[in-house]
């Protein structure tokens, strides 16, 4: 009897319900039970559902059978928790017929005969996998060591249908909110070969080293970049995925390299380029030439056709996939937040949040309790889902995992406010933007805006007072402000190549120094007066020209200009706050912290110059 998907249930019940003693998940010749001493006192969740209907819903969705009981029966073996590597690869985790055929994808390699994954007609409970051909044994060892990874309690058949065309097979999606990462074995005939060929590398990158990057706590994320994206050139995000954008000029103006959140494709397709007031080939032109990048942190199929076409095969440095994207993201997470992503299994996740629920639990007062009691929560669904989001829906995913839903639980805890939608698109944005080195730019449309919150998590991302998280809106200071940008209809490509010059150049590299040297006032303020004198003198129609403004968390360049021990230091990360109050927090001291865990992140670094997150904004009007 295997036990796949029991090892997942009795997992999920060590992290989502720590507060549940057991001593472990064992098997007997008539199934599997999970040993809780105390079950005869009506043991319930934190939801106050009775624990047996927890435990029974998630066997019937696994289609495992597993019971509870107040001690092992006689004769039963106790089955150890997956490993952390086991946990990584998504062992016995209950999947769609969707998810599966992805996972198997990434498995096997990229020429294996392509195949339809469905359920057998004639053996109830065995899937079966369709091929045109007879498979060599070579092919069929190659998809039983597949399919063994998988850790499924199913069998399989496998049958040859000459008929079948592939090209007519689709990703079936489910008809609302699906956002699922489509393989490149069902990315649709359209997309050009070398769009293709770009998917299956950012498939095979994430199957290299989704292990090595979630096992480890590896904080560069400067690994993981393809090599075109890692120099050191001023670079701006824009978030043109969903809201119009502002002129593309207003943004090369000031920046050697744009940054798009590639838009998606549809009807909101032609209005994001009418406001960046290009052309889709201008656009891949400007990809080429240097000035523009692409960032697609969603499904490949979700963008434009003919745009992913055009830059995989004119400007394939140019784009980063949502895979790798992903893997940038959580390393730099790491480096800020050392607690989403503990390189730890289950086991230890549960023994930090049985004993942080206990502290927690008790009735005194101490200053850091309900932002502790707001984070607590969070961790629980991040830690049971993170390994299974990510590999499904990649840098998506890691949005879904990281800074947004942390402060969101903040801000509600505070305010009473529920604003974890805004604060997830946000956070996903602000974790892009400082994985890759760029200031970020918020969305701002008519009747809506992104800069309160990108603030906000700005500053708990870049620094925060080290006692507190309850003032919620650290104070953000302009550190270059009045700058002119450009917002003309000159052509766009002659605009990108001809618009330089000594002190553009010097304006720019001052932008991509501000991270790693405490810049001078004097000097700041002489940068931007040469630049905007040039600015003038190239474009002298006044409403044509924009005023545009880049900012930081007040004080932080002043903190982080001190030594790193220092005792005044006045800005930290949350998640070195975080670390803090475990270990010598005014509540540390109220119980014991027992684990892995705290030695897995106990080596979070001190927040640096590098780790400030820079918002460029474009203000009201000229004066």
């Amino acid at each position: 009897m295997r036990d796949f998907g029991q090892r997942w249930i009795y997992e999920q019940l060590l992290v989502q319900q720590p507060q549940i003693e057991t001593t472990g998940l064992w098997k007997t010749r008539e199934g599997f039970v999970i040993v809780c001493p105390d079950l005869e006192q009506g043991l319930m969740t934190d939801d106050g559902r009775p624990i047996e209907k927890w435990v029974a819903e998630r066997s019937a969705l696994t289609a495992s059978r597993v019971r509870l009981a107040k001690e092992p029966p006689h004769g039963a073996v106790q089955v150890p928790p997956r490993t952390l590597e086991e946990s990584i690869t998504l062992a016995g985790i209950p999947r769609t017929l969707q998810q599966l055929f992805v996972d198997l994808t990434l498995h096997l390699p990229k020429d294996f005969p392509n195949f339809k994954l469905t359920e057998s007609t004639v053996a109830p409970g065995t899937l079966s996998f369709w091929f045109q051909r007879p498979l060599n044994e070579g092919e069929k060892q190659q998809l039983r060591s597949a399919f063994l990874a998988t850790q499924l309690d199913l069998n399989y058949e496998i049958q040859i249908k000459p008929e079948l065309d592939f090209q007519k097979e689709s990703f079936k999606r489910a008809p609302q909110g699906d956002i699922n990462l489509i393989p490149s074995r069902r990315l649709p005939q359209a997309f050009s070969l070398k769009a293709r060929w770009l998917l299956e590398e950012d498939e095979q990158f994430w199957s290299d080293h989704r292990v090595g990057l979630l096992s480890k706590h590896n904080t560069n994320a400067k690994e993981y970049l393809p090599e075109s994206w890692t120099s050191k050139e001023s670079k701006c995000l824009v978030n043109s995925s969903v809201f119009p954008p502002q002129n593309l000029r207003t943004y090369l103006s000031i920046y050697e390299k744009v940054v798009l959140v590639g838009p998606l494709g549809g009807s909101s397709y032609d209005e994001i380029l009418s406001a960046l007031k290009v052309t889709e080939k201008e656009l891949i032109e400007l990809a080429s030439l240097g000035r523009v990048s692409l960032i697609l942190p969603q499904s490949l199929d979700r963008y434009p056709v003919k745009l992913i076409s055009g830059l995989a095969d004119q400007a394939p440095h140019s784009i980063l996939l949502s895979r790798r994207l992903a893997a940038v993201t959580i390393a730099d997470v790491r480096r800020r937040i050392p607690f989403l992503y503990p390189p730890v299994d289950a086991y230890e996740r549960h023994l930090f949040l049985r004993d942080l629920g206990k502290i927690l639990e008790q009735p005194t007062d101490f200053p850091s309790k309900r932002a502790l009691q707001a984070i607590y929560p969070e961790l629980k669904t991040i830690w049971s889902a993170s390994e299974i989001v990510l590999q499904n829906l990649g840098a998506m995913g890691a949005g879904n995992l990281g800074i947004g839903p942390i402060v969101a639980a903040l801000v509600k805890a505070v305010t009473g406010r529920d604003l974890f939608i805004e604060f997830h698109s946000s956070g996903a944005a602000v974790e892009w933007a400082a994985a890759i080195g760029a200031h970020i730019n918020p969305a701002a449309v008519e009747g809506y805006s992104e800069e309160g919150q990108t603030e906000i998590l700005c500053s708990f991302y870049s620094g925060m007072g080290k006692n507190t998280v309850d003032q919620l809106r650290h104070p953000v200071e302009a550190l270059l402000d009045e700058l002119l940008a450009i917002d003309n209809d000159a052509p766009v490509i002659e605009f990108a190549t001809a618009f330089s010059s000594g002190e553009i150049n010097r304006l720019r590299q001052l932008l991509s120094r501000m991270t790693e040297t405490n810049p001078d006032p004097v000097f700041l303020n002489d940068a931007v007066r040469d630049f905007n004198k040039t600015v003038k003198a190239y474009e002298r129609r006044a409403e044509k020209l924009k005023n545009f403004q880049v900012a930081a968390l007040a004080g932080a360049f002043a903190a982080l200009a001190l030594p790193a021990d220092s005792a005044i230091k006045q800005f930290v990360p949350l998640g070195v706050w975080f670390l803090g109050q475990l270990l010598v927090g005014s509540w540390a001291a109220r119980g014991n912290l027992t684990g892995k865990f705290l030695d897995a992140i106990r080596g979070a670094p001190n927040l640096s110059q590098g780790d400030v997150v820079f918002i460029s904004r474009l203000k009201k009007s000229l004066k």
